[in-house]
């Protein structure tokens, strides 16, 4: 895997220029030759710096990754809440990767009352084909990210970068991964480059919505 660290304007540079444009739905694209465009479906770069936080414990990639999957939904869980939901106290420890779809699927309460209840389950698809599949760039074209896990360490997938024939997902081919990582100071963003090993992808929404994971075998830490 090769992970490319960047500020935020670089790494949402893209995104950032096509964002001037109105549109109804997340996703913005550019024509860059004949029957062919760069597209960037996601969260808006403000979006991106509201949700965005470092994990607290050297073990708790997983515990900050669901609380900036809930800042997404309005609804602030601190880690430590989200630790103590599965391990029953706030202690620093990894979570297994099977484990994600069903901590998340559940109704959240933060301290100030505000509510949300999540939906997610597991679908088995290859990694690499599985960031381009209809349903994720649906989640991404209404600004709902997603949790993604490389060996070892999970992150919040913001905004997918991708060539595609024009108007035609089905031939879309990825050229960036836009994630937040917990473990660089106040949840960084990170470029994960095409090739990179993807353990697992979870979709998530609120529920009424549909969320499906891509699952995998791994211990996050």
């Amino acid at each position: 895997m090769r992970w490319k660290t960047r500020g935020l304007a670089a790494a949402l540079g893209l995104a950032a220029a096509m964002a001037a444009a109105p549109a109804a739905a997340a996703t913005r694209c550019e024509p860059i030759g004949a029957g062919v465009e760069r597209c960037v479906s996601g969260l808006r770069p403000d979006a991106i710096r509201a949700i965005a936080q470092a994990q607290k414990a050297s073990q708790w990639c997983w515990a900050a990754v669901v609380s900036m999957l809930l800042r997404a939904y309005g609804v602030a869980v601190a880690q430590e809440q989200v630790v103590r939901q599965y391990w029953g106290a706030a202690v620093d420890m990894a979570l297994p990767v099977s484990a994600i779809p069903g901590l998340i699927n559940r109704t959240w309460n933060d301290p100030a009352g505000r509510a949300v209840t999540l939906t997610a389950r597991t679908v088995s698809q290859p990694a690499q084909g599985g960031l381009t599949s209809p349903d994720v760039l649906q989640d991404l074209d209404g600004e709902r990210p997603l949790v993604l896990v490389v060996p070892g360490h999970a992150v919040v997938l913001v905004q997918l970068e991708y060539e595609r024939p024009t108007g035609d997902d089905s031939g879309a081919q990825v050229k960036r991964a836009v994630v937040l990582d917990p473990a660089a100071q106040e949840g960084s963003v990170r470029a994960l480059r095409p090739g990179a090993a993807i353990v697992q992808l979870t979709r998530v929404a609120a529920a009424g919505d549909g969320a499906v994971a891509l699952a995998g075998r791994a211990v996050l830490r």
